[in-house]
């Protein structure tokens, strides 16, 4: 972890003109260790705004597949771990519906694991993100370590700048890291 994937597809998530081009949009966080239902009940929250504890599993995916029906949604599926995540979660039932037509709706994942997005059944892209090089790392850190209107507290910079790129070459072009 540590490119940005989730503030990459948070951003987009947010953006305005995904909210006028979807219909409806829902973000879950799907982790290592995650129940189907508990993820199909937030999602169900985020699309209907009721909250039903005591539904059970298919009646969830059936309400989430009227609700959808005849919809344009984007769906966020965030770290996902495991190649049969999707299977879990769009089971007993097809619980998201048209993403393999036209009609433009999205299922959108991030994930560490290259095989996990190639083995979504669905039309897939996949987009790696890059570490950053060396001089946008240090772009990145010294702007975050020391805003230009902080310069003239240091009292030797040239040691401060061989600290911090000697430092930004340990984080490996991670963006958190930095």
């Amino acid at each position: 972890g540590g490119l940005g994937k989730t503030t990459v597809v948070r951003q987009v998530y947010n953006s305005s003109r995904v909210k006028q081009y979807f219909d409806i949009v829902a973000w879950v966080t799907v982790s290592q260790k995650f129940k189907a239902i508990d993820l199909l009940k937030d999602i169900l929250r985020q699309i209907s705004g009721a909250s039903n504890d005591q539904i059970q599993e298919n009646e969830v995916a059936k309400k989430i597949h009227d609700i959808l029906s005849h919809k344009r949604y984007l769906l966020v599926l965030d770290d996902v771990w495991e190649t049969n995540s999707w299977e879990q979660i769009n089971t007993p039932v097809k619980v998201f519906p048209y993403t393999d037509q036209n009609n433009g709706s999205k299922v959108l994942l991030t994930t560490r694991k290259k095989d996990v997005a190639q083995h979504i059944q669905l039309p897939t892209y996949v987009h790696d993100l890059k570490l950053l090089s060396e001089e946008k790392s240090w772009e990145l850190f010294s702007s975050k370590a020391l805003p230009s209107y902080k310069i003239s507290t240091i009292c030797n910079l040239d040691e401060f700048e061989e600290l911090g790129r000697r430092l930004v070459r340990k984080c490996d072009g991670l963006p958190l890291a930095l």
